[in-house]
Parts: C-alpha cells; sequence; structure tokens
C-alpha cells in the first residue's frame, strides 16, 4: 500500500517521457484559429496581386521580392 502511490506516478512520469518526444506535437484551438486566419490573410494579400494590381497592395504583392516582403511581414506579425 505504500508503494502504490510511487508506483502510479513512476507510470504516469515513464508515459509522460515516452509521448512527449520530437516528433509528437499538440495544437490547441486557438493555435488552429491563429492559423486559419493568418493562412486567409496571406491568401487575400497575395491575390490582390491578380484582383486588383493597380492598387496600392496589389502593386507591392505583384512582385516577387513583394510578395515575399509580404510573406515574411504577415509571418512574423503572428508570430
Amino acid at each position: 500500500m505504500l508503494y502504490l502511490p510511487f508506483f502510479i506516478w513512476f507510470r504516469v512520469r515513464a508515459r509522460k517521457s515516452k509521448s512527449s518526444g520530437a516528433h509528437s506535437v499538440r495544437y490547441t484551438a486557438v493555435a488552429w484559429c491563429l492559423m486559419g486566419v493568418m493562412l486567409t490573410v496571406l491568401f487575400c494579400g497575395l491575390a490582390m496581386g491578380k484582383l486588383a494590381p493597380t492598387s496600392w497592395l496589389g502593386a507591392q504583392v505583384g512582385t516577387l521580392f513583394g510578395g515575399i516582403g509580404y510573406f515574411f511581414v504577415v509571418s512574423i506579425t503572428f508570430a
């Protein structure tokens, strides 16, 4: 009876150490929502280069370096 709490604790600790490896990543609901919002902002902003190329944002993201710059600005902002 005295060993039972330690037995349970060691089992739980061993199971947590196995499951918390480098390949197991869990995302919360908030993280999924933020990733969805970030992808929406990225796709909408990059689409402006085709949908409205004469607008300011469309002119900026219409070039290769402008699109890459927009990607990094949005990624850094959400990070």
